[in-house]
This record gives C-alpha cells, sequence and structure tokens, in this order.
C-alpha cells in the first residue's frame, strides 16, 4: 500500500462548490495527488473557474481523471492538461 502524503479531496460531493469563489484561478496543479476528479467535477471547473487555463497531473493516477481529461480535450480544448515535467 502506498503511503498517502499529499491528498486534495476534490469531487463535489466532498464540497468542491465551497471552491468557487476561486473565480480567477489560472493554474491547478494536482500532480502529487491522491484526487478524486471526474467528468462531473471538471465540468464544475469550466463552469465556475472560466479563466482555468491549465491543469497539472489530472490523468496521472486514475481512470476517472483519464475520462475528465478526454472530455476537457473535446469540450474545452483551450486548457491545458499538463504534468509537472511535459504533456499529458
Amino acid at each position: 500500500m502506498r503511503k498517502q502524503e499529499c491528498c486534495l479531496e476534490m469531487s463535489l460531493e466532498s464540497g468542491l462548490h465551497k471552491l468557487s469563489g476561486l473565480n480567477k484561478l489560472r493554474e491547478l496543479n494536482i500532480a502529487a495527488m491522491e484526487v478524486r476528479v471526474g467528468v462531473k467535477e471538471v465540468q464544475w471547473m469550466v463552469e465556475h473557474w472560466p479563466r482555468l487555463q491549465i491543469i497539472y497531473g489530472l490523468a496521472e493516477n486514475n481512470h476517472d481523471g483519464e475520462k475528465a481529461a478526454q472530455w476537457l480535450r473535446k469540450h474545452c480544448p483551450r486548457i491545458q492538461l499538463l504534468r509537472l515535467y511535459g504533456t499529458q
């Protein structure tokens, strides 16, 4: 079992909506964290964080993140999906 050092619960069920005030957010870095971000979460981010330009690490650790990345590539290609050391 991998040791959990950095985590950030980013699901709508956990209260992601409480971060809606970050409407000037341009970059989101979740690369070194265990997160639960799926399609409905990135849809929420697109709606509530209109200046979001880059997400680091979205599809690195889980299947839901990869589905979310695919949705963003198709529906919101202006948002870059990057790893800390290159593109996804």
